[in-house]
């Protein structure tokens, strides 16, 4: 697995193949039910007992493909509702996509054919320097223009371009003729396959404005792409799950008229108004879950924080650590075969969810 596939899948803590991985990955993480030590079956058993009578929530998926297809199996049957724990960044960027429309490109066509290409945003995760690493060696290797515009002064990013007021650079774009000056913008016009990377899409207005000015770019010009490359805890496998199930990238609802899809009212925080039990499957991320739910459950990453803040707790393999496992790329294009490197006791994902909902 090359640097630019580890970006994709994972992630703050854990990144397979590491030379630390021995050490950062813990092999002692045990069974808790309120915060306090049980036996395997035993927390089995509190989480039927939790879930015998109520509708249930999977939040925060962050896991395998195989896990999020059994998951949203479940959910079909069950009537259960399931989002993704990228799933603000994965709406803001659906959202601007549907409304505007763009001609989407993935990491090969960018790699093989962009003459130019142009970053827009901040670079805040630190997972996205192997992205500048990835862009620069292309640079070398490849005769293109390549160019980092962002609101902050300093950047590891060799062409990087500081612009203080980066919302307005974008609205200008909307009219091309007030910028024939600018240097950047003359590459753009000139250049016969130019791609905007869209690094980051957190930011629910700036991602709007990007694609809005995509689009009337494209009215004149018509041959902007646009790749999206900031999906992590394979967040690409989830949308394409939800795709091929719904039609829609999630989150969804199951219910007995059929399959709903509205990114606001089944976010974590509209939908905890409704339910009262949120299941959290977590592998890749170790990150504390939206814990405002009556009941609030988490399998998944042994380095989980706050673990005894859960009502139960059960540490699960994580592929490409100690299981095997496959997850798909941000891009939507590469399947990716992680394979686990140690050894643990832990159960996989796919062993609890049989036993909890057999």
């Amino acid at each position: 697995m090359n640097e630019l596939d580890q970006l994709q899948i994972f992630g703050e803590i854990l990144t397979p193949n590491a030379p630390n991985i021995e050490k950062v990955y813990s092999k002692k993480a045990v069974p808790l039910v309120n915060g306090k030590q049980v036996s395997f079956s035993c927390a089995i058993k509190h989480i039927k007992k939790i879930i015998s009578n109520d509708n249930i929530h999977f939040s925060g998926l962050s896991c395998d493909l195989k896990t999020i297809d059994r998951v949203i199996q479940i959910s079909e049957k069950k009537r259960f509702s399931l989002s993704h724990i990228n799933q603000n960044e994965i709406n803001n960027f659906y959202s601007a996509f549907y409304k505007f429309g763009c001609s989407s490109i993935s990491i090969n066509e960018m790699k093989n054919r962009a003459d130019t290409i142009i970053i827009l945003g901040e670079m805040n995760n630190p997972l996205q320097k192997v992205l500048i690493k990835y862009l620069e060696k292309m640079k070398k290797i490849f005769p293109r223009n390549v160019y980092f515009i962002s609101s902050k002064k300093k950047s590891n990013f060799k062409h990087h371009t500081y612009n203080n007021d980066l919302y307005g650079f974008i609205n200008r774009l909307n009219d091309l003729d007030s910028l024939k000056k600018d240097p950047i913008v003359d590459k753009l016009l000139a250049s016969k396959y130019p791609v905007f990377l869209i690094a980051n899409t957190e930011d629910f207005l700036f991602t709007q404005l990007i694609f809005q000015a995509l689009m009337n770019i494209n009215n004149k010009k018509d041959n902007f792409k646009a790749l999206k490359l900031s999906g992590s805890n394979n967040s690409g496998g989830y949308v394409n799950s939800c795709t091929i199930k719904s039609g829609f990238p999630g989150p969804l609802n199951f219910s007995d008229w059929g399959i709903s899809f509205d990114p606001h009212e089944f976010s974590t925080s509209e939908i905890v108004k409704k339910k009262k039990i949120q299941f959290s499957v977590s592998n890749f991320s170790d990150k504390q879950s939206f814990l405002e739910f009556k009941y609030n459950i988490l399998i998944g990453n042994p380095n989980s924080i706050k673990q005894e803040s859960y009502d139960v707790f059960i540490p699960t393999k994580t592929p490409g650590v100690d299981c095997d496992g496959l997850v798909l790329r941000s891009d939507g294009v590469k399947v990716i075969k992680l394979k686990g490197s140690l050894n643990s006791d832990y159960f996989d994902n796919i062993q609890i969810l049989e036993q909890v909902f057999s």
